[in-house]
């Protein structure tokens, strides 16, 4: 699984033609000024988790494994099904 951020960044496209010849230019588009220009981001990917480990104390209880599945679930939009909860150590 991949955990990191994807940034996308905005570009510009140029084409020209000319008789039986055609160019094409990709460039980002920038922001900001002098010493200080950045590419400007247009999309920010988040990855997918796809499912959950949770090693605690309290395993033993009911009543923590339900707060556990509960609070995981919610959190990361997952399916209890795709959630793991095992004892510490």
């Amino acid at each position: 699984m991949n955990t990191d951020e994807r940034y996308i960044y905005a570009t510009e496209n140029r084409i020209s033609v000319s008789d039986d010849r055609r160019e094409e230019e990709k460039s980002y588009v920038m922001t900001g000024n002098g010493g200080e220009r950045k590419a400007l981001v247009e999309t920010v990917e988040i990855p997918n988790i796809s499912g959950a480990v949770i090693a605690c104390d309290g395993y033993d209880s009911a009543v923590v494994q339900e707060r556990i599945y509960k609070a995981v679930s919610a959190a990361l939009n997952l399916e209890t099904g795709k959630i793991y909860v095992t004892k510490l150590g």
